[in-house]
């Protein structure tokens, strides 16, 4: 009620505090302060953001003819705002742009909750197999984020359908997804690894849980 003071005497009151947490690594910018310091990180507002919404995955060739991968992570932040944007403007707006900045098309849109089935080579591994085996590629999107280092990579985490524990449980093995493999409880892929087809797009799962190829 009577305020903190770093100087009573010389009327010097402690306003406002800034904390560093080092457990946040990614905050996120929203605003720049009024009055800009010259200390950087003073200049910005954050707010911690650990989810992301959505990954866009983009395929396409080199001039070699060479396959090629970009990504777009969209963290709750960025969607956020693009609706209420599209609230006001145009409500076909899309959230992410239909090719990348090199001019590769979108191949996948990702967001937790999304079910996938994986392949090695060629959608044919899902399209020509039995219940149980699609049963084994059936997984669900239940991360995403990006690695930084040399190069910038997407990554996402898939659970398997069957899988009871709780996430906090399962250790996620990056490794692409290999035809007759182990069954991993949960798979860390990065975006220049995935293979799979995605519910809405190439599948749907029915009211009794069985899928349905479009």
């Amino acid at each position: 009620a009577d305020g903190v003071w770093m100087n009573r005497e010389k009327g010097v009151r402690i306003r406002k505090v800034r904390v560093f947490t080092p457990s946040v690594t990614r905050p996120v910018n929203i605003r720049q302060h009024r009055d800009v310091s010259r200390h950087e990180y003073k200049q910005q507002i954050h707010v911690m953001n650990d989810r992301n919404y959505a990954m866009a995955i983009y395929i396409g060739k080199d001039a070699k003819g060479k396959e090629k991968r970009d990504f777009k992570l969209v963290n709750m932040l960025d969607a956020a705002n693009h609706y209420r944007r599209s609230n006001k403007r145009d409500a076909n707006e899309p959230l992410v742009e239909p090719t990348s900045p090199k001019g590769y098309p979108l191949a996948y849109f990702l967001k937790p909750g999304t079910m996938v089935l994986l392949y090695e080579n060629s959608p044919k591994e899902v399209l020509e197999a039995r219940k149980e085996e699609l049963q084994r590629r059936l997984y669900k999107v239940v991360g995403m984020s990006y690695i930084t280092g040399k190069n910038q990579y997407g990554s996402i985490k898939f659970f398997h359908q069957q899988e009871a524990r709780p996430t906090s449980e399962i250790k996620f093995i990056n490794a692409p997804y290999k035809t007759g493999e182990s069954l991993r409880p949960g798979i860390l892929l990065l975006h220049t690894q995935i293979n799979a087809l995605v519910e809405g797009k190439d599948f749907v799962m029915n009211e009794i849980g069985e899928i349905v190829f479009k």
